[in-house]
């Protein structure tokens, strides 16, 4: 049960995050089209709409840092979930190698066991 619940907050993080960078990449088309025609026409409505979203921008980009940084912590707390598709040991162009996680479990049994 807990396995389904961290997946649906991973989920939800995941799709927040999904809605503020793509509008925080658009919103700056918006601002550029804004100043740009205050630029040219020296009209305050052009500069109170690039203001306006302006702040918006500012307000999206942070919630998209927020959201981009809680799933890099959701990453970083189950190391399981990513490596259970992975063998410990795989070979690459003849040479054998050690996976991360494998190196990361050795490591926590040999402090416990301190």
């Amino acid at each position: 049960m807990l396995e389904v619940l961290s997946r649906l907050q991973f989920a939800l993080t995941v799709a927040f995050h999904f809605i503020f960078v793509p509008f925080t990449i658009g919103l700056i088309i918006f601002i550029l089209i804004f100043e740009h025609k205050y630029f040219r026409s020296d009209d305050k409505k052009y500069k109170k709409l690039s203001e306006f979203f302006g702040n918006l921008f500012i307000i999206n980009y942070a919630f998209g840092i927020v959201t981009g940084i809680v799933m890099t912590v959701q990453f970083g707390t189950n190391p399981d979930a990513v490596y259970t598709l992975r063998p410990y040991h795989y070979e690459k162009n003849g040479k054998k190698y050690v996976s991360m996680y494998q190196v990361y479990m050795t490591c926590v049994d040999e402090y416990e066991a301190a």
